[in-house]
């Protein structure tokens, strides 16, 4: 399997945003009970974008990611807005 395509990489970087945004809601919603495991999914994400995404995301920052999970949004959107303009119109 060769290099993904721009567009692949911009579907899995969405994709990403919007496993995140639904984390973020399901901890804002949830309870205790389920932190643990919206944690475990979140670092898997994490680790996730880092193997798919190593341009957009160095190993310092991802560990900085798994304590702030903002800060992850504004390196998936970062990347996101990357693809779109190496895209072009």
């Amino acid at each position: 399997m060769g290099e993904p395509t721009q567009e692949e990489r911009l579907e899995s970087a969405e994709d990403a945003k919007d496993a995140a945004l639904f984390l973020q809601e399901r901890l804002m919603r949830g309870d205790s009970a389920d932190f643990p495991e919206a944690r475990r999914e979140y670092a898997a994400l994490v680790e996730r974008f880092r193997r798919d995404h190593p341009d957009a995301i160095s190993e310092r920052q991802s560990r900085n990611a798994l304590e702030d999970l903002e800060y992850f949004l504004v390196l998936v959107e970062a990347a996101i807005n990357r693809y779109r303009e190496e895209s072009g119109p």
